[in-house]
């Protein structure tokens, strides 16, 4: 279709659909299906997801005015000046589904992350894995809570990704903060597209600096402890 039908697709999947959706803030990426999404410009994007709630207003309910929506595209923000989340639709593929996978958008990926660079983050999402596939993306991430994504069908969980050597003689790796990155894969999805997995859920808890031992960890001036839970 067109690209303003495209754009008006997008558009009621946001006002009939996401904002009804039980959250009070939702980050949203795109992924390598989404082609359409790949070839809008941010203006459009920011038609599509309003944040602002003049804006929203005129979409839905006043009740429903208090959500925030934000659609990161190589993009870091703040949530409530305490976690910072870099999101990406960057995944690595052979499919000919293959938005948001090209060198040059690798390389898009790249610039946004070294221009981020002073800022450390805490919580990187991307729509697939980072490790291994990309050493050029992934010396640049090193997020202090986790990295979350999907795309894999069939490799659902959390895991410990080990960025130094294992100490062989332990026969464990280093779990220094500084030493691995804890990667969650939340994909939905099995293998025949049908949605077969249960939502992760995860809890952070943040606890004044004041409160805890330096030594343990700290993020940013607070200090998180990770809980994963999967729903039974």
């Amino acid at each position: 279709g067109t690209k303003e039908h495209i754009i008006q697709k997008y558009s009621s999947f946001y006002s009939d659909w996401l904002i009804h959706q039980p959250f009070h803030r939702c980050l949203l990426i795109g992924g390598n299906h989404d082609k359409y999404l790949e070839t809008l410009s941010k203006e459009e994007i920011e038609s599509i997801f309003p944040q602002q709630s003049q804006v929203l207003s005129q979409l839905v309910s006043s009740s429903l005015c208090d959500k925030e929506v934000f659609y990161l595209r190589n993009q870091m923000i703040q949530i409530d000046g305490k976690i910072s989340v870099f999101g990406t639709p960057l995944s690595y593929g052979a499919s000919t589904n293959d938005a948001f996978q090209s060198i040059e958008f690798e390389e898009e990926t790249i610039r946004a992350l070294e221009s981020n660079k002073d800022s450390p983050i805490d919580l990187f999402i991307s729509h697939g894995p980072i490790f291994p596939y990309s050493s050029a993306v992934g010396h640049l991430v090193r997020p202090q809570l986790f990295h979350a994504h999907g795309h894999l069908h069939y490799d659902v969980g959390c895991r410990l990704i080990p960025l130094d050597e294992v100490d062989n003689k332990k026969g464990v790796a280093n779990i220094d903060s500084s030493q691995h990155v804890v990667t969650l894969n939340a994909s939905l999805m099995d293998m025949n597209y049908e949605a077969r997995e249960l939502p992760l859920v995860i809890d952070v808890i943040l606890i004044e600096k004041d409160e805890v031992n330096q030594e343990k960890g700290v993020l940013n001036q607070y200090h998180s402890c990770l809980l994963y839970t999967s729903p039974s």
